[in-house]
Order: structure tokens, then C-alpha cells, then sequence
């Protein structure tokens, strides 16, 4: 049984912080921010009170580009074989470009390698 996960991931060393939901249903996102008792929660649900589409999705990164919110990193909850850790490095890979263009980080190749790495560990070790 896969157990389920909403959590908020600090990032220190880039003073960020994102939302991790992993789940076999994406569709109550919604009521999991309701759920969620911190800041970054309440934020979301003050902005945008409609429920996310994630039928068929695999996972994907949650974001509103004139917001300042923190980013939503969804993955669906499934058999831990290749498939889902296949689908945690994309959308990490997706997840570095995000908050690395909302802490306007540059082309640093070496650093966002380093970030890709560790941020797929912190979520590995999550959802094991």
C-alpha cells in the first residue's frame, strides 16, 4: 500500500520552499491544501479555488508564472519500479528550472545538476 504524502520541502540553499503531494488520486489536491495547516497552504487556496485536473497524470509541477507562490510538485503514487522514478527525475528536472528562474539563478550547470541530485534524493527517501 502506498502511503500518501503532502508535505512542504524546504530548499536552504535557496531560501525556497515547495509543496510535494504524492498520491494514487491527484484530483483532491484541494483538499489536502485544506488539510495542510502552514502558510504556503493558505496562500494557495486564498489565490485559486478551483480543483486541479490530473486525470491520467503521472506528475507533473503546479504553478501559476505570475504568482509567488510556492511550486506543487505532484507525483502519482504507484509500484516503486523504473516508471515512477522515471517520472520523479523529470519532473525534478522541471522543478530545478522552476525555482531556479524564481530565484533568478542563471545558466549554472554544475549547481543545477547538484540541486536535480538532491532534490530526487529528498523525494526518494519520501516516498520509499
Amino acid at each position: 500500500m502506498n502511503k500518501e504524502i503532502f508535505d512542504m520541502i524546504e530548499v536552504p540553499l535557496l531560501n525556497i520552499g515547495f509543496l510535494f503531494f504524492y498520491a494514487k488520486d491527484g484530483e483532491n489536491i484541494t483538499k489536502h491544501l485544506n488539510k495542510k495547516k502552514n502558510k504556503y497552504a493558505s496562500d494557495w487556496l486564498k489565490k485559486h479555488t478551483t480543483e486541479f485536473d490530473l486525470k491520467g497524470c503521472a506528475g507533473c509541477l503546479i504553478y501559476k508564472e505570475e504568482d509567488n507562490l510556492p511550486l506543487i510538485l505532484y507525483i502519482k503514487a504507484g509500484k516503486k519500479d523504473w516508471n515512477l522514478f522515471q517520472t520523479v527525475i523529470h519532473e525534478t528536472s522541471h522543478l530545478v528550472d522552476r525555482l531556479f528562474k524564481k530565484c533568478q539563478i542563471g545558466d549554472e550547470t554544475e549547481f543545477r545538476a547538484y540541486m536535480t541530485e538532491h532534490l530526487f534524493k529528498v523525494i526518494r527517501k519520501k516516498i520509499q
